[in-house]
């Protein structure tokens, strides 16, 4: 079935991130802890593992945008 992922909360007072780059490509499938996009924050630029083995099955957020923690980004389904 599949599920939301949203925007995570990388340190304690984050409150939003800009989203770079997405390393994954919609369809295309990942391993738990690979890097599904590159974010920048106010203090650094990271990248977010994934939480699980699965497909990405649709971006919601298109890169170069600023996005609240907690905001849906994309829409993943376990493997």
């Amino acid at each position: 079935m599949p599920e939301q992922f949203t925007m995570p909360a990388l340190g304690i007072a984050m409150t939003e991130g800009f989203v770079l780059e997405w390393v994954v490509d919609e369809g295309e499938a990942f391993v738990e802890g690979d890097a599904l996009l590159r974010i920048e924050t106010d203090k650094a630029q990271t990248d977010v593992p994934a939480p699980f083995s699965g497909i990405l099955v649709k971006r919601l957020v298109a890169e170069e945008t600023e996005v609240p923690v907690g905001h849906p980004i994309a829409v993943l389904q376990r493997a």
